[in-house]
């Protein structure tokens, strides 16, 4: 398996996003790297376009993760969560 990502990034628009990998979970090397999806989804300004781009890039066949996405601005923080478990 090739890794090209990362797995913490800022955005100008205010969007902060963690992927943590889930290793107590079953990990296959032919998997893709889930590095791909933070670079990706910086790219959107808000979390329904976050959520539309994360559900074309995801693959069921994806190790486990979780994905950490915060938005912040003057009146409140905003907060998205994903589970992604192997089986």
């Amino acid at each position: 398996m090739k890794s090209k990502g990362t797995w913490f990034g800022i955005n100008q628009d205010g969007l902060a996003m963690a992927l943590l990998n889930r290793y107590q979970d079953p990990i296959k090397d032919t998997k893709l790297s889930r590095g791909r999806f933070i670079p990706k989804l910086l790219l959107e300004k808000n979390f329904e376009a976050i959520k539309n781009k994360f559900q074309k890039l995801h693959d069921q066949n994806d190790n486990s993760f979780d994905l950490i996405i915060l938005s912040r601005n003057l009146l409140k923080t905003n907060y998205l969560i994903y589970r992604f478990e192997t089986v």
